[in-house]
């Protein structure tokens, strides 16, 4: 009877050990396997799939309409005087996540800088001094998160970056001006992506500029292929990283 129980119990662990072996070996091919962001926006929605292992798809939708809704209810809620002492409040606790430096104001108002209303164009030259800008302010007061941008980087590889744009300020002149300075701001940003992120031609920039209408329209592909082991391993060393920061500076 003993015997019996015993060799039952060794299947028993032959089995588990077999089982532990072929998920450690499962989840091991999945975070080393390549995944592959497949992107496609244009002014009212994005759409992302995600592919491992090309059969494995998942594709999500985002309606920029609904969002834009939003965000307006949510513009005309932050106009109200009732809310005021809370925005304070909610400033307050921005400042100490990005540093003394930076008011949740200030990004607003550089986030709206990045769209040149005179021109009615986007601007390039501005959102890449807003990259440097708020790049430099993660890094001074979130060592972690420098550290996570720090082991991803190279770790991501842009295999193809297709930018086309329609536009158009309602004046010749201003846009040919438009023209010229929309190509020039993306000839700005194709260094600093190659900097961070594995690429061979860069994202490539389509200008259809209309010289009647006011208009402004986009669509943008892209293909971005990266594994998931590169990011769980930037992930856990920037959050020791943080952690080992914060009680060296609670402790001073």
């Amino acid at each position: 009877m003993m015997i019996a129980i015993l060799t039952a119990l060794k299947w028993i662990l032959i089995i588990i050990g077999i089982l532990l072996a072929v998920l450690v070996i499962i989840v091991t091919s999945a975070l080393w396997s390549v995944v592959t962001i497949d992107a496609a926006a244009n002014s009212h929605k994005a759409i992302l799939t995600v592919s491992i292992w090309r059969f494995i798809k998942r594709t999500f939708e985002i309606p920029f309409d609904k969002l834009a809704d939003k965000a307006s209810k949510e513009a005309a809620k932050d106009a109200d005087e009732q809310i005021e002492a809370e925005e304070e409040s909610q400033n307050s606790k921005f400042k100490d996540f990005l540093g003394t430096s930076v008011s949740e104001g200030e990004l607003k108002a550089d986030l709206k800088s990045l769209w040149d209303s005179e021109n009615y164009i986007f601007d390039f030259q501005a959102l890449h001094d807003l990259i440097i800008k708020y790049a430099a302010v993660i890094s001074d007061y979130k060592y972690g998160l420098s550290r996570v941008f720090r082991h991803l980087r190279y770790k991501i590889r842009l295999d193809r970056l297709d930018i086309y744009i329609r536009y158009g300020t309602g004046e010749p002149d201003k846009t040919g001006m438009a023209y010229g300075a929309m190509y020039a701001g993306a000839g700005s940003l194709t260094p600093l992506i190659k900097k961070y992120i594995k690429t061979e031609n860069g994202p490539r920039l389509f200008l259809d500029p209309n010289y009647v209408t006011r208009m402004f329209d986009y669509e943008v592909g892209a293909v971005v292929k990266t594994r998931l082991a590169y990011f769980l391993n930037a992930m856990i060393i920037g959050f020791v990283s943080y952690k080992l920061r914060k009680t060296k500076r609670s402790n001073l």
